[in-house]
């Protein structure tokens, strides 16, 4: 690759990864500033029924913003998404009336324990649940082992809420809080991940940095890299060995 080819493709690629990830910065601020915000303010107003809503809300926005960032669009897959962290508020309260209805008695008669103490394990394996469910749906959607680990990660931890020394909504609402800004983390990494590749920054095998390389091979996997580059002469072209895409 020529001087001239190099210093174009890493121009146009700089541009694209540092636009990415300025996006993704606005995104996760919004994000996490957005659920505080609600963990803080409208439990005591409106209490877990109306903070479940709005989470979901939020993380709905985190989702859209990440695949827009990732350069996904919006599919099928990402109006799924949307769909079932939208209606998170709608749904979430009915798998915890289903668990407290059937799973609280039977853990009692296989435990031993008294039913109100099944009853209030209910609330902890709700949340496990429910998470598990959403991380399942978000890995499906990015494909992402660390975005389904973080939303694993955060879901346990999560479970732990209604053993904190506090009110039980305003314990559910901080622990909905952290869970959305870690999610919203994962999910912001990811799409900067997909926007280098995208972009040319990253090899669309394995995703190595491939910004200043001197041939169009991949030195990690060894696959060919076709170079996208929009003032790519001829003559460049025909010095890396593979045809350059034109994009200009």
């Amino acid at each position: 690759m020529t001087s001239h080819a190099t210093h174009c493709f890493n121009s146009v690629a700089d541009a694209a990864v540092h636009a990415a990830r300025g996006k993704a910065a606005v995104l996760w601020l919004a994000a996490t500033f957005a659920a505080a915000g609600v963990a803080w303010f409208v439990p005591r107003v409106s209490g877990v029924a109306m903070t479940l809503n709005l989470m979901g809300l939020i993380l709905a926005g985190v989702i859209v913003g990440a695949r827009g960032i990732a350069m996904r669009g919006l599919t099928v897959m990402t109006a799924l998404l949307v769909l079932g962290a939208a209606s998170f508020g709608s749904w979430a309260p009915r798998l915890y009336g289903l668990i407290d209805t059937s799973l609280a008695d039977q853990l009692a008669v296989a435990t031993g324990i008294d039913v109100i103490a099944s009853q209030a394990a209910a609330v902890p394996i709700a949340i496990l649940a429910a998470g598990t469910a959403t991380a399942v749906a978000l890995f499906l959607g990015t494909g992402s082992a660390a975005v389904i680990a973080t939303a694993f990660a955060a879901t346990v931890a999560s479970a732990s809420a209604p053993f904190l020394p506090l009110e039980s909504d305003l314990s559910l609402a901080i622990a909905g809080a952290v869970w959305t800004s870690a999610v919203a983390t994962a999910l912001c990494r990811w799409g900067v991940q997909m926007a280098k590749r995208a972009s040319g920054a990253c090899c669309p095998s394995c995703g190595y940095d491939v910004r200043g390389l001197t041939s169009p091979v991949c030195p990690h996997c060894s696959k060919p890299i076709v170079v996208a580059c929009p003032f790519n002469s001829r003559e460049d072209r025909i010095d890396q060995g593979l045809p350059l895409r034109r994009v200009g």
